[in-house]
């Protein structure tokens, strides 16, 4: 089982790699950071291989982190008023990058079988 996880990790973090040696290195840690269709340990590694500047990564991390974390400090700021606009615009927010993050997993597997 763990050679099984193990090349999962590996296969997947070698597709990020391959996407992130392309020319719109910033779109892409930007997308994977929005989206987290690939763990942060994953997209580091990829990141560390390829060809992308610090600068880029590090730009494109600090923008691409930033709404999921405003959207989880609206929530636990806003968990001792269930019901406020303030906690429904936030648990709308997470549930929105939640489904992104499935959406993009999807057509990500569907490129993948197409691919090969």
């Amino acid at each position: 089982m763990t050679h099984h996880i193990a090349g999962r990790v590996t296969s997947g973090t070698h597709r990020s790699s391959r996407r992130l040696a392309g020319a719109a290195r910033v779109p892409a840690v930007l997308y994977l950071r929005l989206v987290p269709a690939v763990s942060f340990d994953a997209l580091n590694y990829a990141a560390g291989l390829s060809t992308v500047r610090f600068a880029d990564y590090l730009l494109a991390t600090v923008i691409g982190i930033v709404p999921g974390t405003v959207a989880f400090v609206m929530l636990s700021d806003a968990l001792s008023r269930p019901g406020s606009p303030q906690f429904l615009a936030a648990l709308g927010s997470i549930v929105v990058l939640a489904l992104a993050a499935r959406v993009s997993r999807r057509a990500r597997r569907g490129h993948d079988r197409r691919a090969r």
